[in-house]
This record gives C-alpha cells, sequence and structure tokens, in this order.
C-alpha cells in the first residue's frame, strides 16, 4: 500500500466495518479499515486545506484516550471502537 499523508505504509488494509455518518442528515457513509505493519517510509504530504497530525499510540492507549474524552469526535470514537474490537482489546 502506498504512503498517503501520513508517510506511513502498511502491509496491507483489512476492511472492519461500515457505517452512515450522520444518519439524519446525510447518507454519507464511511469505510473503517485496519492497517497492519506500519512502517514510516517518506515525508508526510502537507495539505493546505487540512490540518494532519501522526500521533502514536498503542490500542490500549488509544482506548484510554477515548475513554478520557481525548478524542471526541464520534466517527472516530465509532472507527476506533470497531478496531479496537477486531484487536480482541474490549474483551
Amino acid at each position: 500500500m502506498g504512503t498517503w499523508q501520513t508517510g506511513y505504509k502498511v502491509e496491507g488494509l483489512e476492511l472492519v466495518g461500515e457505517f452512515i455518518s450522520s444518519s439524519t442528515s446525510s447518507t454519507g457513509r464511511v469505510w473503517v479499515y485496519l492497517g497492519r505493519g506500519a512502517k514510516l517510509t517518506g515525508k508526510k504530504v502537507e495539505d493546505a486545506r487540512e490540518i494532519v497530525n501522526v500521533e502514536l499510540a498503542t490500542p490500549k492507549e488509544l482506548l484510554e484516550k477515548v475513554r478520557k474524552g481525548e478524542i471526541k469526535s464520534q466517527g472516530h470514537v465509532a472507527a476506533i471502537y470497531l478496531v479496537l474490537d477486531k484487536l480482541g482489546i474490549l474483551k
């Protein structure tokens, strides 16, 4: 898989789930993928239209950030829980 905005490359992507981003106001869909074996292989690609910050965390650290309310976007929280469940972290 090629690097994207982050400069990281993964060995492959696995579809974990799909949900509607805001069922009361749109039909937009979100697909959640899990990338394994991420390695920094290039520079982060800057895009003037958005700010992308890369912050590394273990799955357990990520769960703690959600529980503490450090990650507030409902779509991101849903995606994190889907991936953590797939990894068996929530059991």
